[in-house]
């Protein structure tokens, strides 16, 4: 018993230990399958896969649909015709087009003569439309349909065919079969693409319900017994369709009353020759779509899109998820074709593929693969346009010219996004927001979930949590960041509630079949839809977003609309019945995939103007959408759903983004560390790193995770975390370019392989590394747990480097990178040219005036090139021609020079890099720099001397060199020579501005006319090479508005002794109007973004400082009230003490003894000062102790002076017996502190003098320097004056009223002092309008010192963006084999190796003289941006 006992307590402890682990564990989210159809539980999709069933294994079949050759007529790019459906004795007639456009696409549409004309009948008396819903291009097409005028007919055409010839040089043909109908399309007379090959064209006619009679039961037959089912009658021919689902269906307790019965669309494409087949976005699978008809490795389902709220869905599945777009390229070796299903219905498509063998007798050639594929829509129109190529880019301009490219978003929203369900008050996210800042973590937008509605009603705030929103608002403005809060498209159904009152009262909901508005439920419970079809409704949502409706809102304040599909918690497949009724009498079934994006499309529109300002001039919306469809990328961004925080959703989020950006919706994004689930550390240390080559980076959480915001993850992870943020920021300059050229060309953001390199078959299939836009930055993210190393597939034989210490990689082939858990794997490829911003800012805001870093990186052949597009990165004034575009490119010519609006002057290039820079600069100590306008005349200035650095490669490592400060700004062209020229290679004059007149939509030049058009403006007698900046997009607007920022751009040859670098602007000019507004918000932001802000030159003017006027005088008076105040007490309650203790308590003696108190105020005063000239020379810690020695000796001497002449009184008398001894103490103490301090006010004037001869400052800058000296004369002056006042009185005797005199020239000097402290205190007005001489950082002098080993810091002083704080926190390093990061130790070494991601990013640091030499070998990217503006 007793064993049984201990037995027992054993088996106890052991379970309630299994229970303890257990509820420490998150269970496994996984997808509830059955509330989602199959194909087989979808009657459609079913019937229509019978259909090919039958078809493909019927080898005499045909398909029932033919051409009449007497219908066909081709017109001006247009043909029409009739093809003919023949089901026994009906005839069934379906009108034809096939629409050719000048963009060389060509679109098939087939329709339905009876529902077109309305001559059917609807069942049930439903008032839905007869028609075939034909509204979707309404939606999604917003251009490239021009009929296009030069194709023709083709006269020597089979019988039984039609061709046409069209695209550019008829070089593409589409030949129409006519029995049975079909169409193959050609490229240069090889097939590309056929429609119906395989006899699959299925339109389901309108035939009216015959009720069949059910037969009776003969005598004998036994009653079927309970749960036996009847045999189904399966049809005998493809003719015979089975009637089960024709006319209802039901799933999931919903029964779905179909009046207009079947009405399904089907059609085969075919692509010969086409292994690989991408798109049709979103599904989590990979990029490379697999075949679906079951098999080793493949799918059983067909790929499915109807947009639904699947909850945590799988991986590696078909299954549909949020959005649909249609679309989907074939790949094969130099050629891409793509073709665009338009149907916005419930859609399914199959997969196959059948190879050839290679046939032995023929020589080279072998097997080829035919992907064919099956689209199968419940309703809708049978509409597909094709696009033949032949490269990647040619089918997705097309596909973007037609549904409309990416929206150019704010530069706000492609920084970092922080969210949760929920940030649960104001004050929890003005905490957040303070961590971020505490911790040097930067970001830009912080996000609320439903939570902080009241009562889950939109529009609202909950007044107990989110009482003061302004408030909150507020403070995210005062550093550029901005707020996001979510709303859906249901609205709660309940009493008082004005939205829902006015929705009902207005009648702008959904409809249900009989007509009614449909209630579902959703969070809130029992909600209503806005119909968003309804011209009507959108205009009353957009007013509902107007700042004096959703009161609480700021113009910081963007939407989120999610749950948009749309999500109905108790309808079918967790969606809206089939049967509901959209305006127009539209079915749901019709329009479904497009819903979501008709409410994105509204509240676009609703946040292009919420007040009457923004009526005038429009800001660009930000909008995050859940549900999309084709076209909904002109709205803004979406994201991949409810992931999981787990590996294989990390993994799989890069083929699904891959997928969205090649299917026209670059801006895209996952939740970072997952939506549902804790991650581990190591796994959200990896998804931020994968996370920041996200085009949409937002981290997001579910409400019952966690928090995990990056500062909480703890060492080394969160300083790991900030780096890979910091490396986003610094690359803000390439990605917002790459936005621009997806928003004008359509090209993905995210490029896969096959994109880039479209003659390398090995790679077609890759989805897990990907290249940055046109900058040749390869990336593969650590998917997985543990791994330390990554293999990177080199398709060419270009370079490729290691973007933090700039190993060298060749290819073609696998290449092998070490990836510890603080490194990214991050190749640049050669030939490219990247623009960097270096300085870490708390926001991408506060960059805007931040001067540029230039990675030149020389290919194989010593070329580089890239672009650089700026604009004011929140308004549409770039459609009037605001905006800065330039392109750089290095080669044998000289390229235009041109001028920008002199507000960009200060916007300047901090560094030149050069990556594979040739060793024939080895020894080279400088080079030459010649910038346009400067001299007196407007022309090119006399070339001066830079410094120049050349490092050695060690090892795999590529020499790289620097150029640091070539004192070129971006007002003017300028030209960097790294050799000397002889006088016959003298350039000429810089040209002047050629002034052109902007249009709506800029067009970007292509690099290949660029280049040539450079090579043919070089002169023969000019060999040498440039760096070539050609005009993209060259425009002078004269009423243009906010001035923006652009960046010089910078590389060389490795090949040519006498290689120059050249840059040039094109012209941006700024209204005056704007420009105030711009100015007057700039200063109202400076006022609480302290260190982190810079004004831009042009602000240092006379109307700068009036409009800092009223906001500075009233602080400066409260505060010299209050310390005046304060001081005044504390005087004259130690004058009572003083005075208590002499012989006779007089006026005179009170203000004599104490005196002493206002020398103390005016000598601190006078100590910061000086201090902040001494920083200039001198680290943190030397600035302190000279404060403290400043601040205590000086006042200390001043209280010595004092006692000694009060002690000495007695001695004074004897000298003068007629003069009484308290008026001598007094004489003597007044005379010795004038003299104390005139000595101090000569020192505080004087010291900085060394500091100012060596600065080189602007016209503009030499201003502020006058006011500050300004300050310490009338300092001196007042010394000067008193020490007057106490010599002159004092020889006629007039001891007391002198010493009334001194007192009162005391107190002035006292308050000068006090307001001096206060302008010191106030960091916008001294630190920033001074920057100069005040700000640690100013780009002033030149860099004539060198840098300390081993690290670059960033000390939090200002200049930096950050807060200054305890603790030098370091966050760029030096050393490309030791990577470190982290918190400095007191000998500046780090204690964590091997961060690679800190070698990126540059930032400030003071460099004392006789500091080390930088080594050989340290990256460029941390060359030098010291305060002496190196």
């Amino acid at each position: 018993m007793l064993q049984l006992n201990a037995s027992s307590s054993k088996w106890t402890a052991f379970f309630l230990l299994c229970l303890a682990v257990c509820s420490l564990l998150t269970p496994a989210v996984t997808v509830k399958h059955e509330n989602f159809k199959t194909c087989d539980q979808s009657g459609f999709c079913k019937r229509n896969r019978a259909y090919a069933d039958t078809a493909l294994s019927t080898s005499s079949w045909s398909s029932p649909y033919t051409l009449e050759a007497s219908s066909v007529k081709f017109d001006k790019g247009l043909l029409t015709g009739v093809v003919t459906k023949k089901i026994g004795d009906e005839t069934v007639r379906l009108p034809l087009t096939v629409a050719f456009y000048e963009s060389g696409t060509a679109r098939v549409t087939i329709d339905e003569e009876k529902r077109q004309k309305g001559a059917i009948e609807l069942r049930h008396n439903s008032k839905a439309k007869k028609e075939r819903y034909n509204e979707a291009e309404k939606w999604a097409i917003v251009g490239g349909t021009a009929l296009s005028k030069g194709a023709a007919t083709s006269q020597g055409a089979e019988k039984g065919t039609t061709r046409v010839a069209y695209g550019p040089g008829s070089a593409f043909e589409a030949v129409i079969r006519h029995a049975p109908f079909g169409v193959d399309f050609k490229r240069d007379g090889e097939t590309q693409v056929k429609f119906n090959a395989q006899g699959l064209l299925n339109v389901e006619h309108w035939r009216p319900k015959i009720d069949k009679p059910v037969p009776e039961k003969k005598e004998g037959e036994e009653e079927k017994r309970d749960g036996e089912e009847t045999a189904a009658v399966e049809p005998n021919d493809a003719t015979t369709e089975d009637e089960g689902t024709w006319w209802e269906e039901s799933f999931g307790g919903n029964t779905d009353s179909k009046p207009r019965g079947p009405e399904a669309v089907a059609l085969d494409i075919s692509f010969p020759g086409y292994q690989h087949v991408y798109g049709l976005a979103e599904h989590a699978g990979p990029l490379s779509l697999k075949e679906t008809r079951g098999g080793e490795g493949k799918y059983s389902e067909p790929y499915r899109m109807y947009n639904s709220d699947v909850f945590e869905y799988e991986m590696d599945s078909p299954m549909t998820l949020y959005g649909s777009i249609p679309f989907m390229q074939a790949q094969k070796k130099d050629s891409t074709v793509g073709v665009f299903w338009l149907n916005a219905a419930e859609t399914w498509v199959d997969i196959t593929k059948s190879s050839s063998s290679a046939n032995p007798l023929s020589l080279g050639i072998g097997g080829t693969t035919t992907t064919n594929t099956h689209w199968i829509s419940e309703s809708g129109l049978l509409d597909v346009f094709l696009m033949l190529g032949p490269k990647p880019q040619d089918v997705v301009g097309a596909y973007s010219e037609l549904t409309g490219y990416t929206q150019l978003p704010q530069q706000f929203a492609i920084a970092y996004h922080q969210c949760r369900w929920n940030y649960v008050t104001d004050e929890d996210v003005k905490d957040v927001d303070r961590k971020f800042d505490k911790h040097k973590i930067p970001y830009d937008v912080i996000w609320l979930d439903i939570e902080y509605t009241e009562g889950k009603k939109y529009f609202t705030w909950d007044p107990m949590t989110f009482a003061n929103p302004l408030g909150m608002q507020k403070q995210l403005d005062e550093h550029e960041r901005k707020l996001v809060a979510i709303i859906d498209p249901h609205i709660k159904n309940e009493g008082n509630y004005y939205v829902v009152d006015e929705l009902k009262s207005k009648d702008l909901a959904v409809h249900n079949k009989d007509d009614n508005i449909y209630e579902g439920w959703c969070w809130p419970g029992s909600s209503y839809w806005i119909d968003c079809f309804s011209p009507k409704a959108r205009d009353w949502w957009k007013g509902l977003f107007r700042y004096d409706r959703f009161q609480g809102s700021a113009k910081n304040t963007f939407i989120w609309n999610d749950m948009n599909e749309p999500s109905v918690f108790n309808g079918p497949e967790t969606t809206m019945p089939k049967d509901n009724l959209h305006h127009g009498g539209w079915e749901h079934r019709d329009v479904h995939n497009v819903n979501g994006l008709t409410l994105v499309n509204a509240t676009y529109d609703a946040l292009l103007a919420r007040d009457k300002d923004e009526d005038k001039h429009h800001v660009r919306p930000f909008v995050l959408t859940r549900s999309f469809y084709a076209g909904s990328q002109r709205m803004g961004a979406m994201w991949t759903g409810d992931n999981q925080a787990a590996w294989p959703h990390l993994e799989a989020s890069i083929p699904m983004l891959l997928s969205m950006g090649i299917s026209g919706f670059p801006f895209a994004g996952a939740d970072v560390g997952g939506f549902f689930g804790n991650p581990s550390k190591e796994l959200l240390t990896r998804w931020y790193q994968a996370g920041a080559f996200y085009p949409f980076f937002r981290g997001h959480a579910h409400i019952d995770t966690r928090r995990r915001e990056p500062y909480l993850a703890g060492e080394p992870y969160t300083q790991i975390i900030s780096q890979a943020l910091r490396l986003r920021y610094s690359l803000l300059p390439a990605w917002y370019t790459a936005f621009h050229e997806s928003h004008t060309s359509g090209a993905p953001i995210l490029r896969p392989n096959y994109y880039v390199h479209p003659s390398d078959d090995k790679g077609f299939g890759l989805d897990d590394q990907f290249y940055v836009g046109s900058y040749g930055l390869l990336v593969k993210p650590v998917v997985r747990e543990g791994q330390e190393s990554q293999e990177i597939y080199l398709a060419d034989r270009e370079k490729y480097f290691d973007y933090f210490d700039f190993s060298s990689y060749a290819g073609p082939g696998m290449v092998s990178v070490q990836a510890p858990l603080d490194a990214i794997p991050l190749l640049m490829r050669g030939g490219h040219i990247i623009p960097r911003r270096d300085r870490p800012r708390r926001s991408s805001g506060l960059m805007r005036w931040d001067p540029f870093t230039l990675v030149v990186v020389l290919g194989s052949e010593g070329m580089a090139e890239g672009t650089l597009y700026l604009d004011d990165g929140a308004s549409f004034d770039y459609e009037e021609g605001a905006f800065i575009h330039r392109r750089f490119r290095f080669d044998g010519a000289t390229g235009l020079l041109m001028r920008v609006l002199k507000a960009m002057e200060r916007v300047r290039v901090e560094k030149v890099i050069i990556v594979n820079a040739p060793e024939l600069w080895k020894g080279k100590g400088e080079v030459e720099v010649n910038e346009e306008g400067t001299s007196a005349s407007g022309k090119s200035s006399a070339v001066r001397k830079v410094g120049m650095e050349w490092f050695a490669g060690d090892g795999a490592k590529a020499a790289w060199a620097v150029v640091r400060d070539p004192g070129v700004g971006l007002g003017r062209g300028w030209r960097i020579g790294f050799a000397g020229r002889s006088s016959k290679h003298n350039e000429p004059d810089m040209p002047a501005v050629r002034k052109t007149r902007g249009s709506k939509k800029p067009k970007t030049a292509e690099p290949s006319q660029s280049c040539q058009s450079a090579k043919s403006t070089s002169s023969s007698g000019d060999s040498h090479g440039y760096l070539q900046d050609r005009e993209v997009s060259l425009i002078e607007h004269w009423n243009d508005r906010i001035p923006t920022t652009d960046a010089a751009r910078a590389i060389t040859s490795p090949n040519d002794q006498d290689a120059v670098v050249q840059a040039t602007e094109e012209p941006f000019h700024s209204g005056d109007d704007v420009l105030q507004r711009s100015t007057f918000d700039d200063l109202r932001r400076a006022e609480s973004f302290g260190p982190g802000y810079h004004y831009p030159s042009d602000l240092l003017s006379v109307h700068f400082y009036l409009g800092l006027t009223g906001i500075m005088v009233l602080r400066i008076l409260l505060a010299w009230a209050m310390l005046a105040l304060i001081a005044t007490a504390v005087h004259l309650g130690i004058g009572l003490v003083h005075a208590s203790a002499l012989e006779t308590a007089t006026l005179t003696q009170l203000v004599v003894a104490n005196n002493d108190l206002w020398a103390l105020l005016v000598n601190i005063t006078k100590a910061s000062i000086l201090t902040q000239y001494l920083r200039i020379f001198r680290g943190p810690r030397t600035r302190a102790l000279c404060f403290l020695l400043l601040a205590t000796l000086l006042p200390a001497a001043s209280w010595a002076v004092l006692g000694g002449t009060l002690l000495c009184s007695p001695v004074a008398k004897l000298w003068n017996p007629g003069v009484p001894g308290h008026c001598i103490s007094a004489q003597r103490y007044w005379l010795s502190v004038a003299c104390t301090d005139i000595a101090l006010d000569l020192l505080v004037l004087l010291l900085p003098l060394p500091a100012i001869t060596a600065l080189h400052l602007p016209r503009r800058q030499k201003v502020s320097l006058i006011l500050v000296f300004a300050l310490g004369f009338l300092v001196c002056g007042v010394s000067i004056a008193r020490l007057a006042t106490v010599l002159l009185m004092s020889e006629d005797g007039e001891y007391v009223r002198s010493g009334i005199w001194a007192i009162i020239w005391s107190v002035i000097e006292a308050n000068v002092g006090i307001i001096c402290a206060c302008l010191l205190a106030l960091k916008p007005l001294v630190g920033r309008i001074w920057p100069s001489l005040l700000e640690e950082g100013s780009t002033g002098m030149p860099p004539k010192h060198s840098m300390r080993l081993p690290e670059v810091q960033n000390t939090g002083t200002p200049g930096d963006g950050w807060p200054s704080e305890g603790g030098s926190n370091v966050t760029t390093l030096v050393s490309p084999t030791t990577r470190t990061m982290g918190k400095s130790n007191s000998k500046g070494e780090m204690g964590l190796k091997r961060p690679s991601l800190a070698l990126s990013l540059p930032v400030m640091r003071e460099v004392e003289e006789g500091s080390a030499a930088a080594p050989a070998g340290m990256p460029l990217a941390l060359a030098c941006t010291s305060a002496m503006g190196c």
